[in-house]
């Protein structure tokens, strides 16, 4: 990566021009996607002014983009990964739902009606839950859905909730992901 006159002269004497870079980088990706997160927080507020009013949730098969600013910085930093120009051009996972996800594998412990599953840059891959129902309400308040990573017996819990209009909010170890289906 090139760095201009100016960037370059902005270094201080403990600060590299690799450095600016990587902030620089780091910067862009988590303002693109607090723009998404933006989109689908205002889905939420509507929502949240009309608690009277149910609103019944549409098809949710199929893959929603997730996008998440907080996951951006806690990869950079928390996990010590180096940003690329390519990293997070759009989102950093994606969630999709679908009954040919349903793992028939897990039928002693609940299927439901619906299969999910669940890939994040840097995360979880192919994690999928032994059971998942599809709500028929938009909800402010989170469903947690235990999940399992494919191939790992490790698992953790995301609390998902569905804001209607192809708009979802997942939280999973206190990091919030906007979905938007695609």
């Amino acid at each position: 990566m090139f760095l201009t006159e100016p960037e370059a002269e902005s270094s201080g004497p403990d600060e590299t021009d690799e450095d600016d870079g990587f902030e620089h980088i780091l910067k862009r990706e988590m303002e693109r996607q607090a723009v998404e997160e933006a989109k689908v927080k205002a889905a939420a507020e509507a929502l949240g002014r009309k608690p009277w009013k149910r609103q019944r949730i549409s098809d949710i098969r199929g893959k929603w983009n997730l996008y998440s600013s907080q996951w951006v910085e806690d990869y950079a930093h928390k996990l010590c990964r180096e940003l690329e120009d390519n990293d997070f051009t759009d989102p950093v996972g994606t969630i999709e739902f679908a009954k040919h996800l349903i793992d028939e594998t897990m039928a002693p412990y609940g299927v439901g009606d619906m299969g999910m599953e669940l890939d994040i840059d840097g995360g979880p891959s192919q994690a999928s839950p032994p059971g998942f129902n599809k709500p028929n309400y938009a909800s402010l308040n989170p469903e947690s859905i235990k999940i399992f990573e494919d191939g790992d017996e490790k698992q953790f819990t995301i609390n998902i909730n569905f804001l209607g209009n192809g708009f979802l909010e997942l939280r999973m170890d206190d990091i919030y992901f906007a979905g938007i289906m695609f």
